[in-house]
């Protein structure tokens, strides 16, 4: 799903949409680690304690180097698993392949 701002309401609506999605369902993590952005407050955060997800935040510059390394093997495991036709379908048709593979860093 693409971002169309940074906004903690829209990023509360992308992650209700990934986990809620009634073609490929998941599981809500056990934790969510962030680093101290607005994005993750406000909408985002309540959206995450509604699903008794525990959100925890980097500490220091080094904790939070942690979770943006995490971020981008997500990325690059997640668009190499994105078949190069699919970019030419409407995103509602796009594949969600990529979901299935993820790992979750409990």
């Amino acid at each position: 799903f693409a971002l169309t701002d940074k906004s903690s309401a829209q990023m509360a609506k992308n992650i209700q949409k990934i986990y809620d999605d009634p073609k490929e369902p998941l599981s809500w993590p056990n934790c969510f680690n962030s680093d101290k952005g607005t994005e993750y407050l406000g909408d985002c955060k309540s959206l995450l304690l509604k699903h008794d997800v525990k959100i925890q935040y980097a500490k220091s510059k080094k904790g939070n180097a942690i979770a943006e390394r995490d971020h981008q093997e997500f990325e690059k495991h997640g668009y190499i698993q994105q078949d190069a036709k699919d970019f030419l379908l409407p995103l509602s048709e796009r594949s969600r392949d990529w979901v299935r593979s993820l790992h979750a860093n409990d």
